[in-house]
């Protein structure tokens, strides 16, 4: 093999591109505490006994000590649908799947130089903050977005707007109805009577 192939073949395996890893969803997960030790084959028989398809519809099952397991399932659908069965068995003492109690909180806008701690005092009055995930693009570049996320339990609505050191933008799921444009509460910016009659007017002039 000349020097020639061999230096073109070490340069394409440096710059071959390497697959991308998906991002996993914890809310797959379903982990259970069993009332005596069971046996792999009786969790099976279990969720037979259950109507659950898990042929079909389980990826994985993790015993762990202590009397533990934890249920992969193929989506989220699946996963609620075991956990609502597990409920039900007189063989489970304890049923969670996991981010069921959490909202996610999407912040745009934020500064670099914006502290984690900033972000949580500023949410804090709302919400018990449980974590902070900065998301950054394909070079490590930060792109203004947080990912913030709360307990549901004794969660208050946030401002669309809200002050932590500057002004960011808050979205997360089930938020009121505002409207950007006439900052009032109640309806969003698509269906604002204000903004439509300055269209109007706009438009005749």
């Amino acid at each position: 093999m000349s020097e020639h192939t061999k230096t073109y073949s070490s340069v394409a395996a440096q710059n071959a591109q390497q697959p991308k890893k998906g991002r996993y969803d914890r809310q797959v997960e379903v982990h259970a505490k069993f009332k005596l030790p069971m046996k792999r084959h009786e969790i099976y028989e279990e969720l037979d006994n259950l109507k659950y398809p898990f042929r079909t519809d389980l990826t994985a099952i993790i015993q762990l000590p202590g009397l533990r397991a934890v249920f992969h399932a193929k989506d989220r659908q699946s996963a609620q649908h075991l956990k609502e069965l597990l409920v039900n068995s007189p063989k489970i003492e304890q049923v969670k799947r996991i981010g069921e109690d959490e909202l996610k909180i999407v912040v745009s806008r934020v500064p670099p130089l914006i502290e984690q701690d900033d972000l949580a005092r500023g949410v804090q009055p709302y919400a018990n903050v449980i974590r902070i995930n900065i998301i950054r693009d394909q070079y490590n570049i930060q792109t203004g977005t947080r990912h913030i996320f709360v307990k549901r339990d004794g969660f208050l609505h946030i401002p669309r707007f809200l002050q932590t050191g500057v002004f960011v933008h808050v979205i997360y799921e089930g938020q009121p109805p505002y409207c950007e444009f006439c900052k009032t509460k109640g309806h969003e910016r698509t269906h604002c009577q204000q903004l439509a009659q300055k269209q109007l007017a706009w438009h005749k002039n």
